[in-house]
């Protein structure tokens, strides 16, 4: 839990100084461009440092996101933001998880790797466009 905490705590410091709007930006497209890594990475060292540096660039885009929501929410409503955050993530992953099965058992692996990645970067630039840079606002 100790360096949970304290990993926590730099990606948050990390977020605040940055900005929200980067880090998931960033996140995201590097969670994408990494993911293209195991189409060329075996062996068990290389795939642990792979899903090493995936662990921290997700749990930064999540906790970025938790802060941004948290920042531009009232006050009073945080706890049913963070509940609908919360609740879109598990439907997310309901739908993802059997919509990912059938395209790797349709299309192949490669296929399947290579549409997690496009739909990673893709889904980087929505940040951009819909997300206020917080030190201009």
């Amino acid at each position: 839990h100790f360096t949970s905490a304290v990993s926590q705590a730099f990606l948050g410091d990390l977020s605040d100084r940055a900005g929200s709007r980067r880090i998931i930006t960033s996140s995201l497209f590097l969670s994408g461009l990494s993911n293209i890594g195991f189409l060329y990475i075996s062996g068990a060292l290389p795939l642990l440092f792979l899903g090493a540096f995936q662990g921290v660039i997700f749990a930064a885009a999540d906790l970025s996101m938790m802060i941004h929501l948290m920042d531009i929410m009232h006050r009073d409503r945080t706890g049913i933001v963070m509940g609908l955050y919360s609740k879109s993530r598990n439907i997310g992953g309901m739908i993802a998880a059997p919509s990912l099965g059938m395209v790797y058992d349709d299309m192949g692996p490669g296929f399947s790797v290579i549409s997690v990645s496009t739909i990673l970067i893709l889904n980087s630039f929505l940040p951009i466009m819909l997300i206020k840079d917080e030190k201009n606002s």
